[in-house]
């Protein structure tokens, strides 16, 4: 493949690989956490549930400071998906506008993801090292039977 084609195709993969990526953003935070796929609150249950009292109760108590941080920016994620899906289904149908709907989009989750991984990160070093131990077998466990599944 020469240059060109190769910086073409790279580009058209990335792409493809970036919308990939909003939809399935989207689709991890719209669903709601008494239904359907994954949530934040199912995914603070799951830590939780491997943790001893005393540390739930801590990682709790961080994961709550950090909520008026981060809650907003998941609502803002949330704001971006009508311009996506109005980009998607617009005819005649416009690359261009659904670029710039996914780039919204994109970075809106990008602000979310990293001040709700601070809120996570602090909850984790409120954990006692037992706890930390607890998650990272859990995380193990849950990754194996990932693989199980898949295999």
């Amino acid at each position: 493949m020469t240059r060109p084609q190769w910086s073409l195709w790279l580009k058209g993969a990335l792409g493809a690989s970036l919308a990939l990526n909003v939809v399935l953003g989207g689709l991890l935070l719209s669903r709601p956490a008494n239904g359907g796929g994954p949530s934040l609150s199912r995914m603070q249950a799951q830590i939780e549930r491997a943790l001893p009292d005393a540390d739930r109760a801590r990682f709790r108590q961080a994961l709550e400071a950090g909520r008026p941080r981060y809650e907003p920016l998941l609502q803002a994620v949330r704001d971006s998906r009508p311009a996506v899906r109005e980009a998607l289904a617009r005819e005649p149908f416009d690359a261009a506008a659904l670029r710039l709907a996914m780039a919204g989009s994109r970075q809106r989750w990008q602000a979310f993801s990293e001040q709700y991984d601070d809120s996570l990160a602090n909850g984790l070093a409120a954990l006692s090292p037992e706890g930390r131990r607890l998650i990272a077998a859990d995380m193990a466990a849950h990754e194996r039977r990932a693989r199980d599944k898949r295999d």
